[in-house]
């Protein structure tokens, strides 16, 4: 009997979605083209698919500062009511993949799609991140998960080395929606 072909780990669903075969999760994909960061706490960004936006996990100080730090910056605000369907410049509002359970990944899951075979953590250029994901800036991108050392920091993987860190929570930072989990 002839070797299967292994199958590919991502498959690109059609619709702006990219399923991970070996985690179940499905990945929100990018759209437009890397260029220069757009801070959408200082403009509207109505493509929140767009691979420049840039968002705060917290609304500001003092609130990313007290004890709660709660989860209502833009990622959560605009970025994930946009992806979910609910916020929008028109009359209709469509979801994501006909899903509206978006949401900002954990830690764990984002840091299951840093590949270090591509980009400059492969040894060339660009992102640490397969290219079926779409555009990724190589830069940080949040998770949903707070730095239970230091609440006021929220925790993010940089698709340029491939490496996590803690910042706080009311700077900003690109932010990639997923749905599933584990």
């Amino acid at each position: 009997m002839p070797n299967a072909a292994a199958s590919p780990r991502y498959v690109n669903n059609g619709d702006g979605t990219l399923t991970d075969l070996q985690t179940c999760l499905m990945w929100e994909m990018k759209t437009g083209t890397v260029g220069s960061p757009v801070d959408c706490s200082t403009t509207t960004c109505s493509n929140p698919h767009d691979v420049n936006n840039l968002y705060h996990w917290c609304s500001g100080f003092p609130n990313c500062t007290n004890a709660s730090n709660p989860p209502d910056g833009g990622a959560f605000t605009d970025f994930l009511q946009r992806v979910n369907g609910q916020l929008c410049a028109t009359g209709t509002c469509p979801d994501l993949g006909g899903y509206s359970d978006w949401r900002v990944p954990t830690l764990a899951e984002l840091q299951t799609i840093v590949d270090f075979t591509q980009g400059v953590c492969g040894g060339g250029s660009g992102p640490c991140i397969n290219p079926a994901f779409g555009p990724t800036q190589a830069d940080n991108h949040w998770s949903a998960s707070t730095n239970a050392g230091t609440p006021a920091q929220a925790w993010l993987v940089n698709f340029n080395f491939g490496g996590a860190s803690s910042n706080n929570k009311a700077l900003v930072a690109y932010v990639r929606a997923v749905r599933g989990g584990f």
